[in-house]
């Protein structure tokens, strides 16, 4: 193992001891896959239940995230003329 390397472990070590409650927070909260990525730029970040979004010129409602999953369904289907 370089010096450098050894030198960057420690900074690392040093950094978790200092932050760790926030970066605990970040791992734990932080998590972002391609799909979640691609989502947040169709709907936005922050979704709220119900949040209306047009995709494709059509509506969509947002319902909920759960693990890597969005749930939303159509503004046709909600008013029954789909």
């Amino acid at each position: 193992m370089s010096e450098e390397q050894k030198k960057l472990e420690q900074l690392a070590r040093q950094l978790y001891r200092d932050h760790r409650r926030v970066l605990d927070f970040i791992i734990e909260h932080g998590k972002t896959t391609d799909f979640s990525s691609a989502c947040d730029t169709v709907f936005g970040e922050g979704l709220e239940y119900g949040r209306i979004a047009e995709v494709e010129k059509k509506g969509v409602r947002f319902l909920s995230i759960r693990n890597e999953s969005y749930y939303f369904y159509s503004q046709k289907l909600a008013q029954g003329t789909w």
